[in-house]
């Protein structure tokens, strides 16, 4: 077939000199198109980057703000106006053999460690750190204390700290980006969700303003995925160990999935559990001392002044004397190391509202003026607290609350349940049945038995019961079916104090109005304050006899509360003999029962505990650690005859008896004490010697100053030193004595003054004055006491809480295999650690035992080995051996009678 088409010439030519210009104008326009493209995406990635800083920015702003209502006395004065600096009671230094020895001062060489009982270390000066120092290691926190000992102060000032890019807290932690939620916030999603970030964001969104809120999902996964989160989780202290296990595992997937998460959790002295499983380094947080508590009633005192007094409605209140007479009166008490205690007795004193001296007698005034004009409130309050007390359940749904507050509603008032809902739960059984049908299944039915038979609860027919609620909890299995996050499922614009719903009554909403309850998300509700939650349980349950369910729960925050609470108000002769009826080796149930006393006034029943309580002072089997905590508990009791008992003590040939008196003098600062201590100081035993020195400076009056000034200008060597250690821990007389005996012409107090200078490690001027020693001082002895006295401040950072490598990694565990001929492998370490432990030296058992307790699950296996050395000679071994069983207990290891074991 032939093509042969006709092509005009001049029309191709044309056209090919056209394609030829197109294709060299597309070769000059390329790379101006390419950097034109570059150039967009620059300003995308600008405005992409602009906007997450523009919404960290906003988020920072916003944990600023809500974070300042986060304390009991928010309704009066901001977290930033009202809290002090949170400390930490500073762990010991890890034993690391053939390491680095550490510089001990005289508290460490004197008293054990006592994380649970912190009040000894307040009154010892026992050294103390700072959050921020305690997380420089890279090392995630468990901070333990008892309710009431700001550790939600603690870590809201932390939160808050961390949003401002507080520089103080160092560079890495200053970049994080807080997250701060509650453990009753977490709504746990299924298990084969696979959006955990959710979680936080239902905790956090209705605290943060819609403009974060809408892009609160993308930035918690932006934050996490960048390792940049500073997770704080409040509250995990006041669930039983029924109902956080599965938040703990929740967490652990969350630290799993985003390795370069921090985290920061509470817990309680009872329950260590989150500890292994989240790889937490437990810290205790340090008591208050009375300087701190000067401080801080100085600042309440201030602020009082100028936001209430100055509010028109303060014309009302009371007059009232001089801030400074009503400070010295609120300072003369026991219960300046809780500083919500404190709180609630300077709230009332200042307030006129005062009901006593007691804690028992200030939450009732707080209780009282939060819920006045509330109908029926108090009753109500108690019900439901000894309900989710008994129940192990502190965090309720909404709808089983309103059903259960509802038979106290004013019956005026109009209510927001439906028709057909019941006007109130069915009446109330009588006390002892309840108990018949909560210990079915118990195996504390025979001693709760003879409780019951030989108390007032069986005298009490007719009084009304407690019943458990057939609604407590019933929604919360169906809690999690909806995976959507929760302003999703809530829908948008309802807030979490929307209360119009038709499952939830009148008295709810004005209780969460006023701060004692609060809304949980979830529908969920709870007591505001763990103490609070407690004071009102035992209350309840002291008034209808009812705390000897109390007795089989696991140990928790709940349990120890209602039971000091419990024992406040009512008789609890016969429980208490079933708590001092205690094989356990830590007489963990003795120590509960040890805090009673201080709560119950003149009650029948207390006489005969504290004399059971002095008995065990006596007992030279058990250790120091645990007749020193039975000693603050006596100092602490109120009674005032106890003074006499820690004088007695001093005359006493054992060595431990005379330590432990001495001790209890200066707990219970017994003036009337201070001649027989002056003569201690001389004993032959370095021990007592060094605790007279503390006792007297914590007595604190003239007499007792001069005696430790004595000892420092003509003592040998070792008390010399003793006494300006001791002088360390007095801001006023002591200080200046230390900055005087400085420049006295005597060689042996320069170089003692310079031991005392050494513990003053947060004071600048003390570390001026000792660099200044170091250089200028004539004599070459106190020069170099000045150098090793920094270098002991240098080495307190063997005490921050640090990271452990694998322990088959461990350089003297492989050290310690090698002299046996062995090696150590993961599979073995552990076999290892054991074989040091029975057959190392004291060192190497020290150590040993260091590392059991971070690891509570494998000393199963060695609990009779520990058992041994805590039934063993005394000394600094036993007292190891006592804090290691202490924190694997508390870990939730079960710790069997030594007669189990064979011990």
């Amino acid at each position: 077939m032939n093509f042969d088409l006709p092509i005009d010439p001049i029309s191709f030519w044309v056209g090919f000199a056209a394609g030829m210009l197109l294709m060299l104008f597309f070769q000059q326009v390329r790379p101006i198109l390419r950097q034109t493209r570059q150039a967009l995406g620059e300003q995308v990635e600008t405005v992409k980057a602009g906007l997450s800083t523009s919404i960290e920015t906003r988020y920072r702003q916003d944990v600023l703000k809500f974070m300042q209502a986060n304390h009991l006395a928010a309704p009066l004065f901001s977290l930033d106006e009202l809290s002090l600096p949170a400390a930490l009671l500073a762990p010991p230094a890890p034993v690391v053999p053939e390491g680095e020895i550490p510089i001990e001062d005289i508290v460490a060489l004197t008293l054990p460690y006592l994380p649970d009982w912190p009040e000894v270390g307040a009154v010892y000066g026992a050294a103390k750190m700072s959050l921020a120092e305690a997380l420089s290691g890279g090392g995630d926190l468990l901070l333990v204390g008892r309710a009431g000992s700001g550790k939600t102060v603690a870590l809201s000032r932390l939160a808050l700290r961390t949003a401002r890019r507080d520089p103080e807290l160092g560079e890495e932690l200053a970049a994080r980006v807080p997250v701060y939620v509650h453990a009753a916030e977490l709504v746990l999603p299924p298990k084969d969700h696979d959006k955990p970030l959710d979680v936080f964001y239902n905790a956090l969104a209705e605290k943060v303003s819609t403009l974060v809120e809408a892009q609160l999902p993308q930035f918690l996964e932006a934050v996490f995925s960048g390792g940049l989160a500073l997770l704080i989780v409040d509250g995990l202290d006041e669930l039983p160990p029924t109902g956080h296990s599965g938040l703990i595992e929740f967490l652990a997937d969350v630290k799993t999935r985003y390795p370069g998460v921090r985290l920061v959790a509470a817990a309680a002295p009872e329950d260590i559990s989150a500890m292994e499983p989240l790889g937490l380094h437990p810290v205790a947080m340090a008591a208050w001392d009375r300087e701190l508590a000067a401080r801080f009633l100085e600042r309440w005192a201030a602020l009082w002044q100028e936001h209430v007094l100055n509010e028109p409605w303060a014309a009302a209140l009371p007059p009232l004397p001089e801030p400074m007479v009503l400070n010295g009166w609120l300072l003369d008490s026991d219960d300046l190391a809780s500083p919500l205690a404190l709180t609630l007795k300077a709230w009332a004193t200042y307030a006129g509202d005062t009901r006593g001296p007691r804690l028992a007698d200030a939450l009732d005034a707080y209780v009282r003026r939060m819920t006045a004009g509330i109908h029926n409130a108090r009753p109500a309050m108690e019900q439901l607290a000894a309900q989710m007390t008994l129940t192990l359940n502190p965090n309720i749904a909404r709808n089983a609350a309103g059903r259960f507050v509802s038979s106290f509603e004013d019956p005026t008032a109009p209510s927001d349940l439906p028709a057909e809902a019941p006007a109130e739960i069915e009446g109330l059984a009588e006390f002892a049945d309840e108990l018949d049908a909560l210990l079915e299944t118990s195996s504390f039915e025979d001693e709760i038995e003879e409780i019951k038979e030989g108390s007032a609860v069986a005298e009490t027919t007719g009084a009304a019961a407690f019943k458990v609620d057939p609604f407590l909890g019933a929604d919360l299995d169906a809690l999690a079916e909806d995976t959507r996050p929760e302003k999703a499922r809530r829908g948008k614009g309802r807030k979490a104090d929307d209360v119009s719903g038709r499952s939830v009554r009148r008295m709810l909403p004005e209780l969460v109005k006023s701060m004692i309850l609060a809304y949980r998300p979830g529908s969920r509700i709870s007591f505001s304050h763990p103490v609070v939650a407690g004071y009102l349980a035992g209350r309840g349950l002291a008034s209808r006899g009812g705390a000897a369910p109390l007795l089989p729960q696991p140990p928790w925050t709940g349990r120890s509360l209602a039971l000091e609470f419990v024992a406040a108000a009512g008789d609890v002769g016969a429980l208490m003999n079933a708590m001092l009826d205690d094989e356990d080796p830590l007489m963990r149930r003795t120590l509960i029962a040890a805090r009673w006393p201080r709560h119950a006034g003149t009650a029948a029943w207390r006489a005969n505990l504290l004399r059971a309580l002095a008995g065990l002072l006596q007992r030279e089997d058990l250790s120091i650690g645990l007749r020193l905590r039975l000693s603050t508990a006596l100092a602490y009791s109120g009674e005032k005859s106890i003074g006499a008992l820690f004088r007695q003590m001093l005359s006493a040939n054992s060595i431990s008896v005379r330590f432990l008196g001495i001790l209890g003098c200066g707990l219970s600062r017994s003036a009337k004490a201070v001649p027989e201590l002056a003569q201690l100081l001389y004993d032959p035993s370095p021990q007592v010697s060094r605790a007279a020195a503390l006792a007297l400076v914590a007595i604190g009056d003239n007499p007792s100053l001069e005696a430790v000034t004595s000892a420092l200008l003509q003592g040998d060597e070792t008390l010399r030193k003793s006494a300006a250690e001791a002088l360390a821990n007095d801001p006023d007389e002591g200080f200046a004595v230390l900055k005087d005996g400085a420049t006295v012409d005597d060689l042996a107090v320069r170089r003692a003054v310079v031991f005392g200078l050494a513990r003053l490690r947060s004071q600048a001027w003390a570390r001026e004055l000792l660099e200044t020693i170091q250089v200028e001082d004539s004599q070459w002895v106190v020069r170099n006491a000045a150098q090793q006295g920094l270098e002991a401040i240098g080495q307190f950072s063997l005490r921050v809480p640090r990271p452990q490598p694998p322990l088959h990694e461990t350089g003297w565990l492989i050290k310690f295999a090698s002299d046996q001929g062995m090696g150590v492998t993961e599979k073995t370490a552990w076999e290892t650690a054991g074989l040091a432990l029975r057959q190392g030296s004291e060192e190497q058992r020290l150590a040993a035992m260091d590392l059991l307790r971070q690891r509570p699950s494998a000393a199963r296996n060695l609990l009779r080995d520990l058992y041994g050395i805590l039934y063993g000679p005394e000394g600094e071994m036993r007292e190891s051996a006592f804090w290691t069983l202490w924190q694997v207990g508390a870990a939730g290891v079960d710790l069997p009678s030594p007669e189990q074991l064979g011990v």
